[in-house]
């Protein structure tokens, strides 16, 4: 049951500042009910503690609704979470897998890569008590309404907010259950400041087929990743290339010889995209020769843009692409080269690479 720092990610991908909101309608009916917290407790904490789930939130750009829905499913610490959120008939899918221990998350067509995400679990494992408020209508059912005592605390990694840059969390969370301590509806509100500005949302999981048989298993051809704390951002890389830093730039190396890199510089003040895109196109005419073909991209939910060169480098024919985005007071530059010849398949290689690229906020050493 997760999903809350994924979503983000998932949504960024539209390009799009995040603020999400999530409305769902109760109502009392009893204000004074047996108490349901030790069978829940007792339920929730058991390490067989297994079963499905749907979730559903909207998160809200402005005017904009973000739609998000998806079913997971679970046992102990391990679970399969797939989410789609859909904004003016886009639709970006997710997936997120625990196995073991290790956090694994894929975007649409994009790799595997390690990434960590919210843990509901984490909250319910440190709960050693909670107040029965009492009985209310969710989910079609007189349930009891559990809250956490007073002083209990999320904390960011419960949300799998472990970047720097995010700060003023607060996060609530309240579970619905019957009289028999079965758990059938679980909310988390949360609100937090990152770089892209302040994030609100609600994410609603409602519960099915507990104790029911599930299995999860770790995804194969994981991709490693490199982060760098200085500049701010994180990639992900096939697990066969090398990783070295040259001149500034962090390069990856496939074993056929293709490169991609990465570097960050630092851009005068009010200089904007445009600006610095013609810059690099002026700089890029005179190393790789005439431009191509120049498109409008989405890079960790910043614009940018792509440019496409063919270059004859150390005597050898060589496809060139650039990917230029704006984040903060930094550019960043992704290229990509490689051996001519093969052109679809290696823009496809590097569609994968772009798809890992998250900025994480700067530390200036």
């Amino acid at each position: 049951m997760r999903r809350i720092r994924s979503l983000t990610a998932v949504v960024l991908g539209f390009g799009l500042a995040v603020a999400c909101t999530l409305q769902v309608g109760t109502s009392s009916v009893s204000s004074s009910p047996p108490d349901a917290v030790p069978a829940f407790l007792a339920i929730v904490q058991d390490p067989r503690f297994s079963g499905r789930y749907t979730s559903t939130g909207t998160f809200r750009f402005g005017s904009q609704p973000v739609r998000v829905t998806g079913p997971g499913r679970f046992i102990g610490h391990d679970s399969v979470d797939m989410s789609t959120a859909s904004l003016r008939g886009q639709k970006v899918t997710g997936i997120d897998i625990t196995a073991n221990g290790t956090d694994y998350e894929k975007v649409e067509d994009g790799p595997w890569v390690e990434r960590p995400v919210a843990h509901v679990d984490a909250i319910l494992d440190r709960l050693t008590t909670a107040e029965d408020l009492r009985i209310e209508t969710k989910a079609g059912l007189p349930l009891h309404h559990l809250r956490p005592p007073e002083g209990f605390e999320i904390i960011p990694s419960d949300l799998g907010l472990q970047d720097e840059g995010v700060s003023g969390l607060e996060a609530s969370i309240d579970m619905f259950a019957k009289d028999d301590g079965t758990p059938v509806v679980i909310m988390i509100s949360a609100a937090w400041t990152q770089p892209e500005g302040r994030v609100r949302g609600t994410q609603t999981y409602q519960l099915s087929d507990i104790g029911s048989p599930v299995s999860v298993a770790a995804p194969t051809n994981v991709w490693k990743t490199f982060t760098s704390l200085r500049s701010g951002y994180r990639i992900s890389y096939p697990s066969d290339w090398s990783s070295e830093k040259r001149a500034g730039t962090q390069l990856f190396s496939a074993p056929s010889g293709a490169r991609v890199g990465i570097s960050a510089l630092s851009v005068p003040p009010g200089a904007g995209l445009n600006q610095v895109v013609r810059a690099e196109i002026a700089a890029d005419l005179r190393r790789f020769g005439p431009l191509e073909a120049h498109e409008r991209i989405v890079i960790g939910g910043e614009r940018a843009h792509l440019l496409t060169f063919h270059s004859k480098i150390s005597g050898t024919q060589t496809l060139v692409l650039m990917a230029v985005a704006l984040h903060g007071s930094q550019e960043f530059g992704v290229f990509w080269g490689s051996r001519s010849g093969s052109e679809s398949a290696d823009r496809a290689m590097f569609n994968r690479f772009l798809s890992t690229v998250e900025f994480t906020g700067q530390i200036v050493l």
